[in-house]
């Protein structure tokens, strides 16, 4: 027989959808901030290829460091809702894991 919370329904299905959305973002997260963006510094890139000056240079180091930012700009959103799925999770867990010992 599944556990009943204080109103008498069954818990199990909530816990289970809290920990596929705390999954699911924590995948996200962890995809957005390692997948580098594609084609972002091509300009600059080719530019200093094809003329190795210190100007194209730091242009091509400001181009690639705009990409890191922009990155982490999309994947934070998703690592605080993954952080937000985990904390009741969590202290689920640490309250049954008390009431059994």
């Amino acid at each position: 027989m599944p556990a009943l919370n204080s109103s008498g329904t069954a818990r199990k299905g909530r816990i289970t959808i809290f920990r596929a959305f705390a999954g699911l973002f924590t995948i996200l997260f962890l995809t957005a901030a390692s997948m580098p963006i594609l084609d972002y510094t091509q300009r600059e890139t080719l530019a200093y290829m094809k003329e190795p000056t210190q100007q194209n240079l730091d242009k091509l180091h400001a181009k690639q460091n705009e990409e890191v930012r922009k990155r982490w700009q999309y994947a934070a959103p998703l690592g605080l809702a993954a952080v937000a799925f985990a904390i009741p999770i969590y202290l689920g867990y640490r309250r049954k894991t008390k009431a059994q010992g």
